[in-house]
């Protein structure tokens, strides 16, 4: 038996394919390898690869980009079709909370406080017409429930229909000993007007709003500058429910694949389509028959899961290890993302007060600059979590430990510890 080529005239080679992956510790990004030995840099919020790492070792890699920081399981990783495909369950997609300084968004600020299977759940299904209304009902609540201020220029824009200055007055409410003192003045009816509204606006504890004003116009009986009082806040009203932006930090590629199905093993396939369609009236339907509780809560309705707490005990450290009646602990819990500073600044403030510390030049002094927080005779990282420091630096079960230790230079009085 002979071939008539004894190699193959052409080759089509296949795509790279996915063979191995890691997810890393700060549970945002994850290493994989392909079947050519590259290694590749993804950003799971984001739903998008960060960098090619060329040829490393994925676990050399894995290691060196370690973070000391905790964040739980909020997803998995499944290579079978040799794509990276990220798996959301309801068992554990709103376990990880995070700070917002930790998150690397650019728009979240240190105190807020981040659920990462919410944020991307929020991101899949932006484009989703229902995602939109819990949002647009909040605005067109907030905006009906806002008190408007009243301003000048409205205020004197009616003195045209003023037919009785003392009418108009009683009807806003002014004492009608001063209403007599204003008519007394010899002046125009708008300079009474600016009288009457430096009254009601600039030197009252509770100034007129304008909603206030137009019930005023119509006890008055001056029913064409009601009307157009009212006009007026609407328009106000409908500037306010378009111009508030809800918070966005990120969008995904508008191709990311999305598939919903009954379970994550072998669940048959309810829906499938990409982010960028699902405003489409099919993909639209599909997605409101087969969405399951746990996300139209949270992308239509907005109701994010509670925040885990976890108690601690905090104590002033003793070099001999014995405590004295004023180092008795205190027990106190918090959510379990606090940070290290927080209990720092939480502790100045008790210590020093609100005016805190001063140094030799009048610099008001931060808190990590006058005390440290141990675990287990360690000192904290001011930037480290208690869920960190619990599972990285206490190990152990029960209430965790700790101390605080004053510098030198800053130790409190007697008095101040008491």
């Amino acid at each position: 038996l002979s071939f008539a080529h004894e190699s193959p005239l052409i080759v089509l080679p296949g795509d790279r394919c996915i063979v191995n992956c890691r997810i890393l510790n700060n549970k945002r990004q994850v290493l994989t390898t392909d079947n050519k030995g590259d290694v590749t840099l993804w950003d799971v919020l984001h739903a998008c690869k960060e960098s090619n790492l060329g040829h490393v070792d994925i676990d050399v890699e894995g290691e060196r980009r370690q973070e000391q920081l905790y964040v739980p399981n909020w997803f998995s990783c499944d290579i079978k079709t040799g794509m990276l495909s990220i798996r959301l369950e309801e068992s554990d997609c709103f376990s990880a909370w995070v700070m917002g300084d930790n998150t690397n968004l650019y728009t979240a600020t240190s105190d807020l406080k981040l659920n990462y299977g919410a944020l991307m759940l929020k991101a899949l299904f932006e484009h989703w017409p229902e995602s939109h209304w819990y949002k647009e009902r909040e605005r067109l609540k907030e905006a009906s429930n806002t008190d408007t201020p009243l301003d000048s220029e409205l205020f004197l824009s009616v003195s045209d229909e003023i037919e009785d200055i003392d009418t108009f007055g009683l009807a806003l409410g002014l004492p009608g000993n001063v209403i007599t003192k204003i008519l007394q003045e010899k002046k125009e009816t708008k300079d009474r007007m600016k009288e009457m509204f430096k009254l009601l606006v600039k030197d009252s504890e509770d100034p007129l709003t304008l909603q206030e004003f137009i019930k005023s116009l119509e006890a008055a009986k001056m029913k064409e500058s009601a009307t157009k009082m009212k006009q007026e806040l609407e328009d106000i009203k409908a500037s306010l429910s378009t111009s508030k932006v809800d918070t966005q930090f990120f969008s995904v590629p508008d191709h990311t694949t999305v598939i919903l199905s009954e379970s994550s093993d072998c669940g048959a396939t309810l829906a499938r389509f990409h982010c960028n369609e699902a405003r489409h009236s099919h993909e639209n339907n599909m997605i409101s028959s087969y969405s399951p509780l746990w996300i139209t809560d949270i992308v239509c309705q907005n109701q994010l899961p509670t925040h885990p707490k976890m108690s601690f005990t905090l104590a002033k450290y003793q070099e001999n290890g014995k405590q004295t009646s004023s180092s008795k602990p205190d027990r106190l819990s918090a959510q379990d993302i606090l940070t290290v500073k927080k209990v720092m600044d939480y502790l100045y403030t008790k210590l020093y007060g609100e005016d805190g510390l001063s140094d030799k030049e009048g610099r008001k002094l931060e808190a990590h600059e006058c005390m440290d927080i141990l675990c287990n005779n360690q000192v904290l990282n001011p930037l480290l979590d208690m869920r960190t420091v619990k599972l990285t630096v206490w190990k152990s079960g029960g209430d965790m430990k700790l101390f605080y230790k004053i510098k030198d230079l800053t130790e409190p009085s007697d008095k101040d510890e008491q």
